[in-house]
């Protein structure tokens, strides 16, 4: 695949991945509520840590989406 259909799919699999892996660590987020959270709505009834934990996944991905041939090391990680 090239690299604009592997974009294509990850943007339409963002908001399924974050809720996965917020939920693997342990925040227990919806996927309604997580779409919501990405779209910049506000949900009710979470830590502001959980939240800004998955604004971050979110913004992880825009970061990946922006850069899509970066090589990602520990430098990078670090920013």
């Amino acid at each position: 695949m090239d690299i604009q259909k592997n974009l294509m799919l990850a943007k339409k699999y963002m908001v399924e991945s974050i809720f996965r892996a917020a939920n693997v660590e342990g925040i227990g987020v919806t996927f309604p509520e997580t779409q919501a959270i990405c779209d910049g709505m506000s949900v009710g009834g979470h830590k502001i840590e959980d939240i800004e934990a998955v604004v971050d996944l979110k913004h992880a991905w825009q970061w990946c989406f922006e850069h899509p041939m970066a090589e990602i090391d520990l430098e990078t990680l670090q920013t």
